[in-house]
Formats: structure tokens, sequence, C-alpha cells
């Protein structure tokens, strides 16, 4: 759920945006499957999957980080996210 509907349905302090403290539901891939050519989306790999903001699935990223680092995945999240908008 993206800020908008948490805002509607009153939880907007739990959900609705990558923050430390809320919840979130998210996996990481080991390659952008928007970018990507198509024949490859079926050979991507899941490294984590993150429900209501606890590691379920997956470790220690190469960096050394560890996935549920809100820093680290917020400043990921938004390089990949101005990889689509550039300035």
């Amino acid at each position: 759920m993206t800020l908008d509907p948490a805002y509607a349905s009153f939880t907007e302090r739990e959900l609705g945006s990558l923050e430390q403290g809320k919840k979130a539901d998210f996996v990481v891939l080991d390659q952008d499957i928007m970018r990507i050519d198509m024949s490859k989306v079926l050979s991507t790999k899941v490294e984590a999957t993150v429900i209501d903001g606890e590691v379920l699935y997956g470790g220690i990223r190469p960096s050394g980080a560890r996935l549920f680092d809100i820093s680290y995945l917020a400043t990921r999240l938004r390089d990949h996210v101005l990889g689509y908008f550039p300035a």
C-alpha cells in the first residue's frame, strides 16, 4: 500500500512509505526487471523477501549492509527510482 491509500485507510503511521518503524512488503531482485531484456526476466533471482517489515528470506548484502537496514534500503530505492526519472 502506498501513501495515499494508507492515508485514506487511516494507517499512514504504519504503512504507505519506507520509513523506520513502518511495516513494508517487498522483494529485492538481483536484476532490474524493468530494464533487462524480456527473455532474461524468468532468470531473475530473489535476493530477499520482506513481509510486514521483517526479513523472511535473504541475508547480508555484498557491501555488508544488512537488508533490514532502512537507511541502506531507502538509498537503494531512491537510487533505483531516480534512475527512472533523471533530472
